[in-house]
């Protein structure tokens, strides 16, 4: 399902405020209630969400789509511990209270991950999908905006 949203402008630290709210509702009607972005590095057009049902947990996917070809990934995933069994460095990052990692792959996308309320956040800026560069501290900034 695909869902436009209007942005109400920018707000500090060069993100735009995301009104998250008929996101959450859809996720609702699925019984999966997670925290959601408020503010994101870029203006959003378009979001698509999707889901995974596994036996044990539920795996939701938000992609959002940037006014100017931006593209970032957000995998939820319910009642799971997620832990990374490759190759890419993480480094742990304070995100708010929460303890999250950040990294950055050889194709060069932005990765920042984290666990709350026994739900496993997992945000990914596309860079060479995107046509905007985008900072470690946009996306801390972006995971702190979560409610």
């Amino acid at each position: 399902m695909t869902v436009a949203f209007l942005v109400s402008g920018c707000s500090h630290d060069g993100l735009y405020r995301f009104n998250h709210k008929s996101l959450l509702a859809e996720l609702k009607k699925s019984g999966f209630a997670p925290e959601l972005p408020t503010e994101l590095p870029f203006k959003v057009k378009s979001t698509n969400i999707t889901e995974a049902p596994q036996p044990n947990n539920k795996i939701y996917t938000i992609d959002f789509h940037g006014t100017k070809g931006e593209y970032l990934s957000l995998q939820m995933v319910s009642n799971m511990n997620v832990k990374y069994n490759d190759d890419v460095k993480r480094e742990k990052v304070k995100i708010g209270d929460i303890q999250g990692q950040y990294a950055k792959n050889k194709p060069g996308a932005l990765m920042l991950n984290w666990n709350h309320n026994k739900i496993h956040y997992d945000m990914t800026y596309y860079i060479k999908k995107s046509k905007k560069k985008i900072s470690k501290k946009a996306m801390i900034k972006t995971a702190e905006s979560f409610n």
